[in-house]
């Protein structure tokens, strides 16, 4: 439920009043919005490290997956078949 509600709170990052929001990134491929949500994942790798003594499987894996959701979700939306996809979306719930 931790690793979902981080996947969300991006638009809510994103509004934050920060200059640092602003500058470039040092990871490329990810914005500093995208490097600020995965901030988020810090704690929980911490906790399992405290509390099991290595982190949670759960944790890794869903981790890895909000990142290369990042990475690829903008890549993703410019491709020729996107496009197409999603004009066909738009033309059928005109």
């Amino acid at each position: 439920m931790i690793l979902a509600s981080i996947a969300l709170i991006e638009a809510g990052v994103g509004r934050w009043p920060f200059a640092l929001m602003n500058t470039p990134s040092p990871v490329p491929g990810l914005g500093m919005i995208e490097l600020c949500v995965d901030l988020f994942l810090v704690p929980m790798i911490v906790w399992d490290v405290i509390s099991r003594g290595r982190p949670h499987p759960v944790t890794v894996w869903g981790g890895l997956v909000l990142i290369a959701n990042q990475l690829l979700r903008f890549n993703l939306a410019a491709t020729g078949a996107w496009l197409a996809f999603a004009g066909w979306a738009v033309r059928l719930v005109s």
